[in-house]
C-alpha cells in the first residue's frame, strides 16, 4: 500500500502541484480574437446550349471547394510568412519568453517552428455545410490578437480574389476555345452545304 500511495504521490499529485504552480505563478494570460466569414461565389452557368457542357469547368464541381483550400492556407507556411512580414509575428508570440517558456514562442525558433506554434495559437473551425469558417487567434495582448485576425482575414480575402480571378480566366479562355471550335465547325459546314 505504502507503494501504491508513493507511486500515486510522485505520479499524480505532485505533477498536478507542478503544473498548477507553474499555471498559477508564471505562465502569462492569453487573449483571443474571433472573426467568423463565408465564402461566396457567384454561380452562373451559360444560356448558350453549345456551351452548356462549360458548367462543370465554371462551377467547380470535382475539386476542393474554396473554404477547403483557404482552411488549408490560413494553415500553411506561406501564411506565416506572409504575417511576419507584415506584423512581425514573431515577436509578438515571442513576448513572454522566456519567463512563460511552455506557452510562448522562442524568438529563435525557425520558421517551422513558428508554423507548427501559428497551428496552436490560430484556430481555424470549417463549417463545410455552411461555407462558413470561423478565427479564433490567441496571443498575448489584446492589440495583438486582433492585428493578426485582421491580417489573417485580409490575407484570406486577398487569396480567394486570386483563386477567383484565375478561375475566370480559366473559364473565359476555355469558353473562347469552345466558341472559336463552334465557328470553325459551322465554316467547314457552310462550305460543304455550298459545295454541294
Amino acid at each position: 500500500h505504502w507503494l501504491m500511495l508513493g507511486s500515486f504521490l510522485l505520479l499524480v499529485v505532485l505533477p498536478t502541484l507542478l503544473w498548477a504552480r507553474y499555471l498559477w505563478a508564471r505562465a502569462s494570460d492569453q487573449y483571443v480574437s474571433s472573426v467568423g466569414f463565408s465564402v461566396r461565389k457567384e454561380e452562373s452557368t451559360p444560356s448558350i446550349d453549345l456551351l452548356g457542357g462549360l458548367g462543370g469547368l465554371a462551377g467547380g464541381t470535382g475539386g476542393a471547394s474554396d473554404t477547403d483550400i483557404l482552411y488549408e492556407y490560413i494553415r500553411s507556411q506561406d501564411m506565416v510568412e506572409r504575417i511576419d512580414a507584415r506584423l512581425n509575428i514573431k515577436a509578438m508570440f515571442a513576448r513572454e519568453w522566456p519567463r512563460d517558456f511552455i506557452f510562448a514562442a522562442n524568438p529563435e525558433d525557425h520558421i517551422e517552428d513558428l508554423t507548427d506554434y501559428w497551428q496552436s495559437q490560430v484556430k481555424v473551425l470549417n463549417d463545410t455545410t455552411s461555407g462558413l469558417i470561423t478565427l479564433r487567434v490567441s496571443a498575448f495582448t489584446p492589440e495583438d490578437a486582433q492585428q493578426i485576425a485582421a491580417a489573417v482575414f485580409e490575407e484570406s480575402s486577398n487569396k480567394i480574389n486570386e483563386l477567383s480571378a484565375i478561375a475566370r480566366d480559366d473559364t473565359t479562355r476555355l469558353t473562347t476555345e469552345e466558341l472559336d471550335k463552334a465557328r470553325g465547325e459551322l465554316t467547314k459546314t457552310r462550305q460543304a452545304m455550298t459545295a454541294l
